[in-house]
């Protein structure tokens, strides 16, 4: 098949080559000095075993409303593009399609499968569902194609689910496979088992200052595996936009929160949702930069102002005390798209996607058990009702 050529091409690429590729289509911009510099990727890394240089910040198109936005950052350096068959109701494959027309050969795609509450996956469904999605991406392979929020490696062991993704690989639809997932402390220590070792190429993670630490270990055994680290909700909610006393650092912050991530040398690469051009040259430009004193001074200041506001994507500790089984977490995680990333059409589809009996239907009459199991003091029943509120349709 033709696009076998092309994936030789793309993996044979070395830094140096890749500098060349990209070097050349940098913006100038002006530093704090009023010094001229390029603004472009500085920095590209080994994915785990695929084989792929991936820049070190890469584009989340979950949010995304223009082809226009995907190019200019791929002019920028950016290889690896992420989005997801529910992004958007497809809109989101199909404006990756459009804005890599012309350059396919020379970007990575990566999209995701989502198998709500571990339900009955058919083969012919997966296929199905692929079909259209290479479709909706103009090109007759993915890169990476993902379980979409994996909480259990149980979803694994489904043999049609399995025997699906493999016959991908052997038609050359697809190269490498993986997951994403909001429960890393469970699948990022089973992903490294022998059962595993055939599914798992790449996994995408959230990793971040104010609750990375937990997981580092776990990380650094998926890298001595050879397994691919991307890691995401790099900015810890993102709600500087919302705190009077970073007025002067909105633009700083994010540069400070991706510095940290990158800083362990066991992250391949960020992945930072981008949907316009100014947060394409904001995070562009934390591309390659090491992280400085006044950097983790700036995190420390974010950390004291969210301290308990955030909902730590990591922690499901409220989860086990829920009498209704609410899927407590992914709300939380649709509010913060909302009101913090300014990703409301995102948050939207995503709230309307979860199964209505894992919504908070039943958490008026509740007692709250959820919000006094917190550890972080956050007022988690408000917050659902909240939320249930704003994104229902």
């Amino acid at each position: 098949m033709k696009s076998m050529t092309r994936r030789k091409f793309f993996s044979g690429l070395t830094t140096g080559a890749a500098g060349m590729l990209f070097g050349s289509c940098g913006k100038q911009r002006q530093g704090p000095g009023g010094e001229k510099h390029d603004l472009k990727i500085r920095q590209y890394n080994q994915l785990g075993k695929t084989g792929i240089k991936t820049s070190d910040i890469t584009f989340g198109a979950g949010s995304i409303n223009t082809p226009r936005v995907i190019r200019y950052a791929f002019d920028l350096g950016v290889n690896i593009f992420d989005t997801a068959a529910i992004y958007g109701m497809g809109v989101s494959e199909e404006h990756i399609g459009q804005g890599l027309k012309g350059v396919r050969d020379k970007a990575c795609i990566i999209t995701k499968q989502r198998f709500w509450g571990g339900r009955k996956a058919s083969k012919r469904g997966i296929i199905k569902v692929l079909e259209e999605s290479l479709k909706k991406l103009q090109t007759d392979y993915v890169d990476g194609l993902f379980i979409h929020s994996l909480e259990t490696m149980t979803l694994l062991n489904n043999e049609e689910i399995r025997s699906a993704y493999s016959q991908f690989k052997k038609e050359g639809k697809v190269r490498f496979t993986g997951f994403s997932t909001h429960s890393e402390k469970i699948t990022l220590a089973e992903c490294v088992k022998p059962e595993y070792e055939d599914f798992v190429d790449v996994v995408m993670f959230c990793y971040n200052h104010m609750e990375g630490r937990t997981i580092e270990p776990l990380i650094a055994n998926m890298r001595q595996k050879g397994i691919g680290t991307m890691a995401m909700k790099t900015l810890a909610g993102g709600k500087q936009g919302n705190l009077k006393g970073f007025v002067n650092e909105q633009l700083s912050y994010p540069q400070a929160a991706i510095g940290w991530v990158l800083a362990n040398k066991h992250i391949d690469c960020a992945i930072l949702s981008m949907d316009n051009f100014s947060l394409v040259e904001n995070y562009v430009a934390a591309s390659g930069k090491k992280l400085k004193r006044t950097d983790l001074a700036l995190l420390q200041k974010y950390r004291d102002a969210v301290s308990n506001s955030y909902c730590r994507v990591t922690c499901t500790t409220c989860e086990g005390f829920c009498p209704h089984k609410v899927a407590i977490s992914d709300i939380m995680r649709c509010a913060m798209y909302y009101e913090d990333y300014g990703q409301q059409k995102k948050a939207i589809d995503h709230y309307t996607a979860l199964p209505f009996t894992h919504k908070p239907i039943f958490c008026r009459s509740c007692r709250g058990h959820c919000t006094h199991a917190c550890p972080y003091g956050l007022q988690v029943k408000e917050k659902l009702l909240q939320t249930h509120m704003l994104l229902t349709v």
